[in-house]
Order: C-alpha cells, then structure tokens, then sequence
C-alpha cells in the first residue's frame, strides 16, 4: 500500500516510506550490536542500520567524525577504486544528535558503485545507517534515504 511503516527498535526508530521492509534477524547469541536490513520495493538499494551501545564505541572514537574517519580509512583499504565525494566528510544533526555524513563510490567488478554512510551518537545507543547502488542509480534513491535518516530517532 501507499502507508509509510514505522519501525521501533530498542535502540532506534524510523519511518519507511510505502513498501519498504525491515528486517532484524534476531540473535540468539546476545550481540550488542544489531543490524536491520531495509528493503526497497526493487531491490536495488543495499541498506542498513546498525545499533549499539555508545559507551563500547566511545572507548575507540569521540566524536560521529572520528567514527566515520575511521571507517572509511577500512574501505579505503578494502575496496576497489575508493573515493570519496567531493563533499567529503560532513557534520549534520539526526534527531538532534551530532552525527556525520560521507558518500563514496568504489567498483564491484565492472560495476560504478555510490554509497553513503551516516554515523550518529546518540545518548546511549550509536548508530550507523549505510546505503549502496550503482552509481546510475544513486540520485534516484536519494528522496527515499532522505526520508527515513530525517525520520530517525535515536536513543
């Protein structure tokens, strides 16, 4: 249907916009951090939130910026052809909270990848929101990632 679909989780909420999914595989093991899958209506987005605890992440970053640094010097290491947008690594407010942006692209075999990641430090919960395409494909998903970070909440 045309129903947008609230999401609560323990450490989060969102809203998705009309026929998107969630999916929280839940952990026998009692892992701390927890990862929701989200679902686009075709399919062709890869994205995801994860959560934790705040104080396990502020042992090794102080601040969303450090976090994201942090991260992309991994990808950097790990994928093919990295770079990151011309914007670079941005400051921005999620639910009120200071977080960080960046988008990158990289390659996947012959194919452009463009992906973005969003790091925010909540009051007891940090969460790392993450979305992959093809790089052709990226600006069209744009007006639906949009509307479920400007919907996050974040404990």
């Amino acid at each position: 249907g045309s129903q947008s679909t609230k999401i609560k989780r323990e450490r989060f909420a969102v809203e998705l916009p009309p026929n998107w999914y969630a999916y929280t595989p839940s952990d026998t093991r009692k892992e701390p951090r927890q990862t929701t899958s989200l679902l686009d209506p075709d399919g062709s987005i890869n994205s995801r939130i994860e959560a934790g605890p705040i104080e396990t992440l502020k042992e090794k970053h102080a601040s969303p910026e450090e976090w994201m640094k942090s991260s992309l010097d991994e990808y950097g290491k790990r994928m093919t052809d990295f770079s990151l947008s011309d914007e670079g690594v941005r400051s921005i407010k999620v639910g009120g909270h200071d977080a960080s942006i960046a988008e990158f692209e990289f390659s996947e075999g012959d194919i452009r990848k463009r992906a973005g990641r969003i790091a925010i430090f909540g009051k007891s919960s940090a969460v790392n929101v993450r979305y992959t395409t093809t790089a052709d494909r990226f600006n069209a998903s744009k007006a639906d990632i949009d509307s479920i970070v400007s919907s996050l909440t974040v404990q």
